[in-house]
């Protein structure tokens, strides 16, 4: 699906919302478009990010000597136009330099937008009014481009489980955790919560799922809120639950755990 649409110099909407190369893969697609009512260009460019233990991403500085995805792939073009409707491709190519070590490589690809330039607005008389400034904030969307060399693992492991309420009126309870990776990639894919025994709830019944989540390599944990999809005002206290995560993005047995909820 295209990823969220940002507000500014037109609305733009991207597929895929990541790239993966690996294995015999060398090139890739995506696919931009200008889902606004006004012209809008984009300029595209490489940036470092990581995720946060609490799942969001945020921009970093690179470290020395480091090797990222930036240093690996090349893409074309560095800039969009595009007219309200319109799409364009923007190709990526991955080049391995010879001696390049096992693991995964991540940047993100930034597109931003570019604002149009404004005509210049009449000045009053006064001559201090004569200089003036228009302080414009660059709307941009990113998407992390994924290059993977050798062999690659991981390993995940669920822990640290609670159970609370959000004071919020009529919000849902929340089951909380903790997920760790150990290994040298990242991994994607989807938690599902579902009624083991005890409670009012029949055996089997599906009352939380969440999809795409990721852990990024940079990370050896972090942490994954599951809102209960029912339940509100104590009705899951006495239910065992069960909390599985399903890799999307390789070959990894489900992982399982039991969690009892006792209020």
């Amino acid at each position: 699906m295209p990823a969220p649409r940002p507000g500014g110099t037109g609305d733009l909407a991207i597929f895929p919302t990541r790239v993966v190369l690996e294995g015999r893969e060398r090139s890739a697609e995506i696919m931009l478009q200008n889902c606004g009512v006004s012209a809008a260009s984009y300029r595209v460019s490489f940036k470092e990010m990581d995720m946060l233990p609490g799942g969001k991403i945020q921009e970093r500085e690179r470290k020395p000597g480091e090797i990222t995805a930036a240093d690996l792939v090349r893409f074309s073009p560095r800039q969009v136009d595009l007219a309200p409707g319109e799409s364009q491709t923007v190709r990526v190519q991955v080049r391995k330099p010879e001696g390049l070590s096992d693991g995964e490589y991540r940047s993100h690809l930034l597109f931003q937008a570019i604002p149009t330039a404004e005509p210049p607005k009449p000045s009053g008389e006064d001559p201090e009014q004569k200089l003036s400034f228009n302080i414009t904030q660059l709307v941009g969307i990113s998407i992390p481009i994924i290059v993977r060399h050798g062999p690659t693992t991981a390993n995940i492991t669920l822990s640290g489980f609670r159970f609370w309420q959000p004071d919020v009126p009529e919000a849902l309870p929340v089951l909380s955790l903790i997920m760790e990776r150990t290994g040298n990639r990242s991994v994607i894919g989807e938690f599902a919560v579902t009624v083991e025994s005890g409670g009012k709830f029949k055996k089997g019944a599906r009352i939380s799922e969440l999809k795409a989540i990721a852990i990024y390599a940079n990370l050896a944990r972090r942490e994954v809120h599951l809102p209960m999809q029912l339940g509100q005002n104590g009705g899951l206290k006495g239910t065992r639950v069960k909390v599985t995560f399903t890799a999307t993005d390789m070959k990894l047995p489900p992982v399982s755990a039991s969690f009892d909820i006792d209020h």
